[in-house]
């Protein structure tokens, strides 16, 4: 029994020295740690804090008329919209001429801009509209109006938070929404036959028309942001 008893001894005796013995951690500096990675963002350009904008332009217009003529407009614009490195409202007055025919033409529209790229300055906007035109020139008796549908994409860069240039590209869509005739009593008509102004003292006179017209648009010009 007594060899049964010497190893147990010399166990405990182990087990008791050990037990004595200071442990021995491992530095924090040696030990592995982990650390998040930092979230990853495109950077921007800083808004101002109205966030909003304002901004002067050159505008041309390659209008292709009814009769498929052309005519070929420009002049300048001014506008008013939502920061460009944000999504939002834009509004706009354009006034073009065109110096063969001596023709004046203006538009106000309003619609939407879309921001699709915004890195370090750098931005590209989409936008549509829905507008309201008129054009003038002697060679016509009347004023001839219009309802307009501008789309477009605007590639600029911001040199500060506060200025910008820009350029753009477009097209545009008129619908001629001038009345055929007006009558002596001065209310318009769309109807030219027989008839036509009978319970207004007759035709006063038929309106010139340009018909619907279309075309290309280019821009370029510079932004205030506030």
């Amino acid at each position: 029994m007594h060899k049964f008893l010497i190893p147990f001894s010399l166990l405990a005796l182990s087990s008791s020295a050990m037990a004595n013995q200071p442990l021995n951690p491992v530095p924090l500096s040696a030990q592995s740690s982990y650390s998040a990675a930092p979230a990853v963002s495109l950077p921007g350009r800083q808004i101002p804090g109205l966030g909003l904008s304002v901004s002067a332009e050159y505008s041309n217009f390659e209008a292709t008329l009814d009769d498929r003529s052309k005519i070929d407009l420009d002049g300048v614009a001014l506008a008013v919209s939502i920061n460009p490195h944000l999504t939002g409202f834009y509004g706009k007055f354009e006034a073009l001429k065109n110096t063969e025919f001596d023709a004046d033409y203006y538009e106000f529209i309003m619609g939407a801009q879309i921001n699709f790229i915004n890195y370090l300055g750098l931005y590209v906007l989409g936008q549509v509209g829905l507008g309201y035109a008129w054009a003038e020139t002697p060679e016509m008796y009347n004023t001839v109006n219009f309802m307009s549908l501008p789309v477009g994409l605007e590639v600029g860069l911001s040199l500060t938070p506060e200025l910008s240039v820009y350029g753009g590209v477009g097209y545009k869509w008129l619908w001629d929404t001038t009345s055929e005739s007006v009558c002596n009593d001065g209310s318009p008509s769309n109807s030219t036959g027989n008839g036509t102004c009978y319970w207004h003292g007759g035709v006063a006179y038929y309106n010139d028309t340009f018909g619907d017209t279309e075309g290309l648009t280019y821009k370029a010009g510079l932004r205030f942001n506030f």
